[in-house]
């Protein structure tokens, strides 16, 4: 009769911490945190700690989540710092984690040769989370004077990440924009944007219509002159942390919307120049470098090491079609934002492409849809603190 009651109650216990979320097996329950779109990779919940009694070991855990609406991250890492007196256990054997080296494998791909307070891993993908772990080992109770201790300590996170912003350009005529004013019609309209998640928030400050006006507009048998134009952004920091790195703006233009050979927005490298564009093609071939947040590197290899295997897939025609602008905005250079000015012009073109091609087929609204990618390593941190009670017999 006693087992059956045992065994009734264990059930209730077990019904009832189904239901509350509870758990009976120490450090209570997780408040998870939900990750909003101005992280790319975020802790979810807080640095969770055992409480230990001296001498004895436990587990110090963080979990990281990589945003299901940002992009892939790349070479992240996590470490701890204030970890003394505490001991961490790993490749067999208890560390002072001040200076100590990984002789081991290590838990994650890039564990080997960090030191023992420090976790790496070389690529998550967006909704990917992953638990890094340490098992410590407690002072002893002569160390802390046989009392009560509680210690502070400190994580940081730091990754390669990316975003990237889309948005249409509305390109409209005079002659519809005047034909809409005297219509009574809305002629002040703007095209739809979109951003993945990311610390990095890029906004669009182009004002919407660009309005184009024909030498010629009913003499169809003649070329109209290209049609120069700007676009501008606005790039600000919404993140809970800083950059590393400088940033990497690498922007896509257009193909011909009435023949995909040909490309009916086009930059002027003089012009661009001067506001620190250049083509794609250009920066390889001068060798550039990049301050990628650890060092000095070239910036080809650092965005195409960042990028890996979706490089070519996600550029490849772009950087053939010279359709690839690239501006390195250096760390120095802003605190929270920055804003960008990107001069180009819409071609002269024929009957099959740029502002003749508007012309001839009588297109008054035309639609041009612009990518920009924005390239950085972040950094953000946090803290706890570690429980340390004597045993009172």
């Amino acid at each position: 009769m006693m087992k059956k009651e045992i065994i009734t109650i264990g059930l209730c216990m077990i019904f009832v911490s189904m239901i509350l979320g509870c758990s009976f097996l120490g450090g209570g329950s997780k408040n998870e945190t939900k990750l909003t779109v101005e992280q790319g990779i975020g802790v979810v919940g807080t640095l969770n700690v055992d409480e230990l009694n001296p001498g004895l070991d436990g587990y110090i855990s963080l979990t990281v989540r990589n945003n299901l609406g940002g992009e892939s991250a790349s070479k992240v890492y996590v470490s701890l710092d204030n970890v003394e007196p505490f001991k961490i256990f790993e490749c067999g054997a208890f560390h002072n984690v001040s200076s100590e080296i990984r002789d081991c494998t290590g838990e994650f791909s890039l564990d080997k040769y960090l030191p023992y307070r420090s976790h790496g891993e070389s690529k998550m993908f967006p909704g990917q989370e992953l638990q890094f772990y340490w098992r410590l080992r407690a002072p002893s109770k002569t160390e802390i004077s046989n009392i009560a201790l509680r210690h502070p300590i400190y994580y940081d996170l730091e990754y390669d990440y990316r975003t990237t912003f889309t948005q249409n350009i509305i390109f409209m005529s005079q002659q519809e924009v005047l034909r809409r004013r005297q219509a009574g019609e809305t002629y002040q309209v703007e095209g739809e944007a979109s951003s993945g998640a990311g610390e990095l928030r890029v906004t669009g400050a182009t004002q919407q219509p660009v309005t184009y006006q024909f030498m010629n507009p009913s003499d169809i048998t003649t070329t109209e002159s290209e049609f120069p134009f700007s676009l501008s952004y606005a790039v600000t920091n919404e993140g809970k942390g800083l950059p590393l790195s400088d940033v990497v703006v690498l922007v896509e233009l257009p193909r011909g919307k009435f023949d995909s050979a040909k490309k009916d927005i086009v930059a002027d490298n003089e012009t661009m120049s001067q506001y620190g564009w250049m083509k794609f093609k250009d920066m390889e071939s001068e060798g550039t470098n990049c301050s990628t947040g650890s060092g000095e590197k070239n910036c080809s290899t650092w965005i195409q090491e960042t990028y890996g295997n979706e490089f070519n897939s996600l550029f490849g025609t772009a950087i053939t079609e010279d359709r690839l602008l690239v501006k390195i905005v250096k760390r120095t250079d802003f605190i929270n934002e920055f804003s960008l000015y990107l001069p180009l012009k819409l071609v002269a073109g024929d009957r099959t492409s740029g502002m003749t091609a508007l012309k001839n087929l009588q297109i008054p609204i035309q639609i041009y849809g612009f990518k920009m990618h924005n390239m950085y390593r972040y950094f953000t941190e946090g803290s706890s603190e570690i429980a340390v009670f004597p045993v009172r017999v």
